[in-house]
Parts: C-alpha cells; sequence; structure tokens
C-alpha cells in the first residue's frame, strides 16, 4: 500500500494529462485493490470443539482420532486452496504495482509526449 501510494502521488504531482499518467492512476489503483481484496479474504473454516466432542465422545479411541484426522485433513486442504486464491490474487496485484511503477517512470520522464 505504501509503494503503490508513493507511486499514486508522485504521478499526481508531476502533472496530470497524458496516457502514462491515467495508465499510472489505474494499475495503481487495480493494485492496492487487490491488496486490500487479500487482507478481507475469509479464512478457512474452524474446527468446532464443542461439537466435535460430542461426536467422539462416545466412540473408541482410535476411530475417534481417525475421525478428528479426517476433519482436520478436510479443514486443512481447504485452507491450500484458500491459500493459493489468494497468492494468485497477490501475485497478480505485485505484478500490477510493477507495471505502475514504470508507467509513472515512463510518465516523469516524459517518453509518452
Amino acid at each position: 500500500m505504501l509503494v503503490a501510494s508513493a507511486s499514486l502521488l508522485t504521478t499526481l504531482q508531476a502533472g496530470a494529462g497524458d496516457f502514462g499518467f491515467s495508465l499510472t492512476i489505474l494499475l495503481t489503483v487495480l493494485a492496492a485493490a487487490a491488496g486490500v481484496g487479500v487482507l478481507f479474504m475469509r479464512s478457512g473454516e474452524q474446527l468446532d470443539i464443542a461439537l466435535t466432542e460430542q461426536n467422539l465422545w462416545s466412540k473408541a479411541e482410535g476411530e475417534a482420532r481417525r475421525e478428528l484426522l479426517y476433519q482436520k485433513l478436510y479443514i486443512l486442504r481447504a485452507d491450500e486452496k484458500l491459500l493459493r486464491r489468494r497468492a494468485s490474487i497477490l501475485n497478480t496485484g505485485f505484478a500490477l504495482l510493477t507495471a505502475s511503477l514504470v508507467a509513472a517512470a515512463f510518465h516523469l520522464t516524459g517518453a509518452w509526449h
């Protein structure tokens, strides 16, 4: 967020009007939105301890351990999928941020005039 803000402020201070300015603004906003989106993505399921205790209490020890293991495995696999999705969005955000910095550099040097 800080790098995106710095890029945005530098571009705004340099002046508006050309393609590089608009592109920098757009890419910076998209990069920041991706970063914020990753922060607010919902986390995976949690193991309900009270319900699990009720379900496992009457079972034999081996059966209870096996069921608990499968419950944890199910949650772990769901968490892995969520983390992969978050990583993909985060990588896209970094690519957009990099592109916005390149666009800001072109804008500041006047390469698009």
